[in-house]
C-alpha cells in the first residue's frame, strides 16, 4: 500500500457448491493495524505533507476537513492520513508516509463524526414520572 509493505497471509473460509468449508489462501502486500506512538515522533509539517498530496493527486483546491496521523505495526512508519470532502457526507483519505515520501489512496468515509452519545443512553434526557 504505502512505503514499505510485507506480505501478510490472508485465509478466507468460504462454503462450495458441496456446502463444505474450505480454506483458500492470498497472498497481500499491506500494511498492518496502528502502533502506540509517542507525539514526539511526529516531526513531519501537517501543512507541508497536504500540500504534497496536493500536487501528487493533481488536487489543488482540496482543503483536508481532518488529519488523523498513526504509525502501522508491521512497518512502523507515521502516517498522516488526510480526510478530503468529495460530497455532502462523503470524504476521500489520502494516506502520506513522511519518512519514504510514500502516497496512498484511501478508504472513502463518512465526513461526519460526533462525539455524542447514541441510542440506548438516558444522559441528557429529561426525567420521566
Amino acid at each position: 500500500m504505502f512505503g514499505s509493505r510485507s506480505d501478510l497471509a490472508l485465509t478466507l473460509r468460504t462454503h462450495g457448491k458441496s456446502g463444505r468449508p474450505r480454506i483458500n489462501a492470498a497472498r497481500r502486500r499491506s500494511w498492518l493495524g496502528v502502533a502506540q506512538y509517542s507525539n514526539h515522533e511526529i516531526l513531519y509539517d501537517l501543512q507541508l505533507g497536504f500540500q504534497q498530496v496536493k500536487a501528487n493527486y493533481n488536487i489543488p483546491n482540496a482543503r483536508a476537513g481532518r488529519v488523523t496521523i498513526y504509525k502501522t505495526l508491521n512497518t512502523g512508519q507515521i502516517v498522516y492520513d488526510y480526510a478530503v470532502q468529495i460530497s455532502p457526507t462523503l470524504c476521500q483519505e489520502y494516506l502520506f508516509t513522511p519518512l519514504t515520501q510514500g502516497f496512498q489512496l484511501g478508504f472513502r468515509v463518512n465526513c461526519l463524526m460526533s462525539l455524542g452519545l447514541r441510542g440506548g443512553s438516558s444522559a441528557g434526557r429529561l426525567g420521566r414520572t
